[in-house]
C-alpha cells in the first residue's frame, strides 16, 4: 500500500489573470487576447470566453499556467463585467426600462426596444400601467442549453399640455373615461 504521497514529477503552478469585459462580451461570449506574465517572460494567448460569464466568474484555460516537470499548470481568468448603459442582468435574464407615451399606454402600440441581439419589436397592450413588465421569451443571456428572457419595464412618460386645446382634450377624455388610480389604496 502506498502512503498517499505524490508520485512522479510535479505539475506547474496554476496562474490567475484578471480581465474586464464589456457587458456584451460577457453575455454573448467573446475571444480576447491577453498577455500573461510568467516566470519565463510574457505569453500572449487568445482565450475564448464562454457566453453568460458573470462578474467574479472564473474561466479555466488548461495547460496555460507555469511550466512544470509533470506538465504546465492551468490559467484561471477572473472576470469583471462593466455595466451596460441601459440593459441590466439578473441571473440569466435581461431587464430594460422603456418609456412610452400616454397615447401608447392608453391605445397600445408596437414599439422597438433594445435587446442583446439588437432592436426588437414588442406589442404594448392597451391600458398598460407604469412599472408593468412585458416578457420577451428567449432574448436573455446565452447559457448552456438555451437563453434567459428579457423583461421590458414600462415607464409612462407624461408630456406637458402645450396649449389650451390640448388641455381641453385631456379634460374631455377624463370626463368620458373617469378613473381614480388612488381609489382603494388608503
Amino acid at each position: 500500500f502506498g502512503r498517499g504521497g505524490r508520485r512522479g514529477p510535479r505539475k506547474g503552478s496554476d496562474l490567475e489573470y484578471s480581465i474586464t469585459l464589456d457587458f456584451m462580451q460577457a453575455v454573448k461570449g467573446a475571444e480576447v487576447r491577453i498577455s500573461v506574465p510568467k516566470r519565463g517572460g510574457v505569453e500572449t494567448i487568445t482565450v475564448k470566453i464562454p457566453p453568460g460569464v458573470k462578474g467574479g466568474g472564473r474561466v479555466r484555460v488548461p495547460g496555460k499556467g507555469e511550466p512544470g516537470e509533470g506538465g504546465p499548470g492551468d490559467l484561471f481568468i477572473i472576470t469583471e463585467v462593466q455595466p451596460h448603459r441601459y440593459l441590466r442582468r439578473v441571473d440569466n435574464d435581461i431587464y430594460v426600462d422603456v418609456p412610452i407615451t400616454i397615447k401608447e399606454a392608453v391605445l397600445g402600440a408596437d414599439i422597438k426596444v433594445p435587446a442583446i441581439d439588437g432592436m426588437t419589436t414588442i406589442k404594448v397592450p392597451p391600458g398598460i400601467k407604469s412599472g408593468q413588465r412585458l416578457r420577451i421569451k428567449g432574448k436573455g443571456v446565452y447559457v448552456a442549453g438555451g437563453r434567459g428572457d428579457e423583461y421590458v419595464i414600462i415607464q409612462i412618460a407624461a408630456q406637458k399640455a402645450s396649449d389650451g386645446r390640448s388641455k381641453e382634450l385631456i379634460e374631455e377624455f377624463s370626463r368620458i373615461n373617469p378613473y381614480d388610480p388612488r381609489k382603494g389604496l388608503w
